[in-house]
């Protein structure tokens, strides 16, 4: 087996490509869909479902979408904590799509300026990464997979859906009651839920998920810091400005 743990965002065409590995990997949503099949299961990953692919098992994907997804090759740390981490690829086998926890998930996100720095990430902070991320997998197995409870956790999906909202409207004048009424939560409950879920507010989010759009659009792109403001939901340049400062 590979000994090591990668991570990169990558794109796919909407030509269907087969693979396999000699190493275990997982493909977390990041932007579009992305139809699979794993060992013969179709399924999609897309908004709140990853796929992990064990070592070995035959792969297809394509995508018609723009997208761009994270992917982890586990190398060697799929032999790690193996009370843990082994027995997720025992699972996989027989069921490769599982629910992403918004928790997991928004950690991704605040890694997103690490991952968009290079294409593939080799050093010491991804193997990190990928490790802490299996086993954050791993722990929330039995809440988020509907194979095992009957069910996914309802908070968590809603909270998915409302950080799933914040991603696709955030240029707009987004308030916190208009993202707590797409998924029919009342202001005071969702702000409840959103920290219990992510540990953090739903504001915090809000403004992470706009400084990441800026500071894109910001290496990327020649627009003005007032285009790149209102393009990315800020009041004004000064806003964003501020913004970027604290975070």
């Amino acid at each position: 087996m590979n000994a090591l743990a990668r991570a990169s965002l990558k794109t796919y065409g909407a030509e269907a490509r087969n693979n396999a590995h000699d190493h275990h990997q997982v493909v977390v949503p990041w932007q579009g869909v992305l139809d699979m099949s794993i060992g013969g299961q179709a399924g999609q990953v897309e908004n709140g479902r990853l796929a992990l692919i064990a070592q070995g098992y035959d792969h297809s994907f394509a995508s018609d979408d723009d997208n761009r997804f994270l992917v982890l090759d586990c190398g060697d740390l799929a032999r790690d904590g193996s009370d843990m981490i082994a027995p997720l690829w025992d699972r996989a086998e027989r069921d490769p799509y599982w629910q992403l926890h918004p928790h997991v998930w928004q950690l991704c996100r605040t890694m997103e300026p690490y991952f968009l720095a290079t294409d593939t990430r080799e050093d010491s902070l991804a193997r990190h990464f990928v490790g802490l991320f299996l086993a954050t997998v791993a722990e929330g197995r039995d809440e988020t997979n509907p194979t095992r409870t009957g069910r996914p956790d309802r908070a968590a999906q809603r909270i998915q859906a409302a950080i799933a909202y914040m991603e696709q409207h955030y240029p707009a004048k987004l308030t916190i009651p208009d993202i707590a009424a797409h998924v029919n939560l009342s202001t005071s409950r969702f702000h409840e839920l959103f920290r219990t879920v992510t540990g953090q507010t739903a504001h915090a989010t809000l403004r992470q998920i706009r400084v990441t759009a800026a500071r894109r659009l910001i290496e990327t792109t020649t627009l003005s810091r007032a285009e790149i403001a209102y393009r990315t939901g800020f009041s004004d340049q000064s806003a964003l400005s501020r913004a970027l400062r604290g975070s």
